[in-house]
């Protein structure tokens, strides 16, 4: 992805295959009420998802991942994941980026902040 907007739609993007986001904007995606467990408002990633640059921003869901789903291998070399919305849920965990069961989350460089669960996580790792 270079130079361009992914935003306003129910979801970002959905990866089961390789995304490499070297700029651009991931945003304003928000998720229908109810939403199956396994989705994330702005990204949900079930492959390889290399974020260069960029912002995944703005993103909102009723649970766990607002910004960032990952059930696979994440890897943030740079760019910033921020504001993303739990939107009220009773418990979210890690709202800017949720690492699931068995999952890889790579974060080598970038800002992730600025996110608004009930929790106060940026990062949830359920890695056993």
């Amino acid at each position: 992805m270079y130079n361009s907007e992914i935003s306003n739609n129910f979801y970002g993007v959905i990866n089961s295959g390789i995304f490499t986001m070297y700029s651009g904007v991931i945003s304003g995606n928000k998720l229908p009420n109810p939403v199956p467990y396994g989705y994330g408002g702005g990204v949900t990633n079930y492959g390889t998802f290399i974020m260069n640059d960029g912002k995944i921003s703005y993103n909102q869901r009723i649970g766990d991942g607002t910004g960032v789903y990952n059930s696979a291998t994440f890897t943030m070399n740079g760019g910033e994941i921020s504001g993303n919305n739990a939107n009220y849920a009773d418990r979210a965990f890690g709202d800017d980026v949720h690492n699931d069961d068995d999952a890889i989350f790579n974060w080598n460089g970038g800002k992730i902040f600025g996110n608004t669960p009930n929790t106060n996580e940026n990062v949830y790792n359920n890695n056993k």
